[in-house]
């Protein structure tokens, strides 16, 4: 990815986050003294189900940007290196979980 590339898929990553997280910090408080029931059949709503997965997948893949852009400016040596890289693949792992437990909301699980 070239640099100017890869500036502007940080910003408009930012961007998006600074759009999508008002909507999620609303529906927070909506659902803290919601029964558990009431809380599934808001989360299973289009509107907070798409809101959350685009927010898990918007905050991976910036979240990735940044990391890619600390490796590559502020570590020197393998260890450093490898320790930055398996921080990157950890946070990818726990998105991939997260966005797997959405479907099995979806599901009814």
């Amino acid at each position: 990815m070239k640099a100017s590339s890869h500036w502007f898929s940080q910003r408009a990553s930012a961007v998006a986050l600074c759009t999508l997280l008002p909507a999620i910090w609303w529906l927070v408080p909506f659902l803290k003294h919601t029964p558990y029931n009431d809380c599934l059949h808001t989360a299973k709503a289009p509107f907070p189900l798409i809101g959350i997965t685009l927010l898990l997948i918007v905050t991976l893949y910036h979240a990735r940007l940044g990391m890619h852009v600390i490796i590559d400016d502020y570590s020197r040596g393998i260890k450093r290196r490898l320790f930055h890289f398996c921080v990157d693949s950890l946070l990818t792992a726990v998105v991939i979980c997260l966005l797997f437990s959405i479907l099995l909301l979806l599901k009814g699980i």
